[in-house]
Formats: C-alpha cells, structure tokens, sequence
C-alpha cells in the first residue's frame, strides 16, 4: 500500500496522533528498557539522558518499536491505495494463516528465550513472558491449553507446554492445507484474473515480466581473451592465443578485475602550480572553532526545530518513516525519536 498524506483531514491526522501515543503507552513496555524509568519525561521538559544511558541505549529495538507503530497507525487512519502486489488472500485462508504465525511467533519466543536463554537487544524476560500470559489469557482456553509457566521455570516445564502449543499449530497447518486443497481452483482463478487486468492496465510491463526482461541489465555469458593480463604467458612468447571464458565465476573475476585495473590505476600528476596551491590554502576568515559543535548531541528543542523546518512531501526511505509523520508525532512519540536521535550520536 501507498500511503496518501495529502488526502488527510485533521481528523485523521488527530486519530493518528492518538494512536501512536496510545500504543507506545500500552503495549511499548517503555518500563523494560533501564534507562526510562528515571528520566524519560515526555515533552519540552524532558530531563536529558546521561550519555551512558545513551551508550547503553537499545538503539535498534527502540527504532523498530517506533517505526511499526508508525506506520501501523498510519495505515490504519490515513487514506492509502493499493500499488499491486500479491492479492489479499481469501477471509478463511487469511484467518487460518494468522493463527499459524501466531502460535508460530509464541513457539519461536518460547524455545529462543526460555530454552536456548537467549534474549534479543531491548528484549526482557519479564516483557516476553508478559505478553505470553496475555496471549493465553486470550486464546488458551479455547485451544485447551494449560497456563504459561513461571518465569523461573525449569527448562522441562517450557518444553512441555512447547509441545503444547505446537499441537494446535501442526492442526492449523494441515486446515490450511485442506483450504487450500479445496478452493485451489478459486485461488488460481484469482491469480488469472488479475494477470488479465494488469495485461489490460499495463500491457508492455506484463509481457516484459513474462519474458524476464529487466531495465539496464546485461547478461555476460563468456569472454572473448586475446591478451590475457592474468596469464601474460599464456602466448609463451609467440602470436597472441585467442581463447573463450564461459565459466560464471570466472567471468565475474575477469570483469571485476577489468573494471578495477582501468578505472582505479594510479594515474601520473603534476605538480600545482602558484595559482592552484593558494587556491587549496585554508581560508584565514574561516575560523576551524566554528564547528566544533557541529557533533554535540542535540537537545529536545534542537531535534524538534530540525523536524519542524523538514519539508512535506518528500519520499520516505526504506523505514517509509516520512518527515510528514514525524512533524504528527505527539510528545511521547517525539520524546522517543529525541532519545533515538541522541543515541545515534552517542554510539555512532
């Protein structure tokens, strides 16, 4: 999906707001992390972190926690539109998947932090074993399983209820499967039915995807070599020996080494002459001090003002984390992104 921020109200942008602040609040387990506790206060106000709490920082936990929360409100308030892409699967198929990753997702957590004991940046114990109880809490009884173990429990008792929960995981498995089975054919009539459209809507793509015909690309299946810098003795002082290179590895070798010989050789300089060395001098009206500054970490009103000056409008990169969003944050949102921005110049 695409989202389309220049269609929105303020309706929408106050319902995402809300939504971000709401979700970092309830479900951000912002108590986890050590360094909130003590000096996370939202807004103007926020008592700055001490730079060993910004060194010890979950820099990549906390960004991911912000993004999906993002973007998730996002979507869910904001006007978007489909830009193509797999179709949504059918409601039952789509149900049945969801149940898979899910109990999924509860195995993996389960066998990776109270098995293995291994615990992923930013993740707790507490936190893991929190949301399992929350999820039984929900969806146990239903599937008949027995309560979450303790935290502390032994390695045999985590075991167990893995076996546990893996039960009704195989049995959505194999109801997937026979979904599948029995509504093949719909599915498949799907999948043509959209091939037909976008042949309609966009024909000279379709067929350059049938054909696998990409922009730029060129394929390179052998190399004519008559001089061989490789093996200059291949000719063994006679007429140059004319061969072919076929084999894929070598052929990357070849053109690798052709490219990196011609365009990063040593090339001859000359000496600078009067004009062009008092032209490289440093600038006396250029003080150095001036930016001694420049990588001080920024307080909250920094950060904020910088947001605030972005233009709108502009793509987003690969978190799809526009400066449109961030300028709708609300002060625990921001206050999040303050801190991230700090721990980025703390650790690098």
């Amino acid at each position: 999906k695409k989202l389309l921020l220049e269609d929105a109200d303020n309706e929408a942008w106050e319902s995402f707001t809300e939504q971000v602040d709401r979700c970092l609040d309830v479900y951000g387990r912002l108590e986890d992390v050590p360094q909130f506790p003590a000096a996370f206060r939202p807004g103007p106000t926020m008592k700055p972190f001490s730079e060993d709490d910004l060194r010890g920082f979950p820099l990549n936990a906390a960004w991911e926690l912000l993004r999906e929360t993002i973007i998730s409100s996002a979507f869910a308030h904001l006007p978007s539109a489909r830009t193509g892409g797999r179709p949504p699967p059918p409601e039952g198929e789509g149900l049945l998947l969801i149940k898979i990753q899910e109990l999924g997702g509860i195995i993996s957590s389960a066998r990776t932090v109270f098995i293995l004991q291994q615990l992923p940046e930013g993740v707790t114990k507490e936190s893991v074993h929190r949301r399992f109880v929350d999820w039984h809490r929900a969806n146990g009884p239903q599937l008949g399983l027995s309560s979450v173990p303790d935290m502390e429990a032994s390695t045999m008792a985590w075991d167990g209820w893995i076996r546990e929960v893996q039960r009704p995981w195989r049995q959505g498995r194999l109801d997937h499967q026979e979904y599948y089975a029995a509504n093949k054919q719909d599915i498949i009539n799907t999948h043509i039915e959209n091939r037909d459209l976008r042949f309609q809507t966009h024909t000279r793509q379709t067929i350059r995807g049938i054909l696998d015909i990409s922009e730029g690309r060129v394929n390179l299946d052998h190399l004519v070599v008559e001089a061989d810098p490789v093996n200059p003795g291949a000719a063994r002082n006679g007429p140059p020996v004319t061969y072919v290179i076929d084999d894929p590895d070598e052929i990357k070798a070849r053109v690798r080494q052709y490219f990196c010989d011609t365009f990063h050789k040593e090339r001859p300089t000359q000496p600078l002459s009067d004009e062009w060395r008092a032209a490289y001098q440093p600038r006396e009206d250029v003080c150095s001090e001036w930016y001694d500054s420049v990588m001080v970490v920024p307080d909250y009103e920094e950060v904020c003002a910088a947001i605030a000056a972005a233009p709108l409008g502009k793509a987003p990169g690969h978190s799809k984390v526009s400066g449109d969003l961030l300028k709708r944050l609300g002060p625990l949102a921001q206050a999040l992104f303050v801190v991230l921005v700090q721990a980025c110049f703390v650790q690098g």
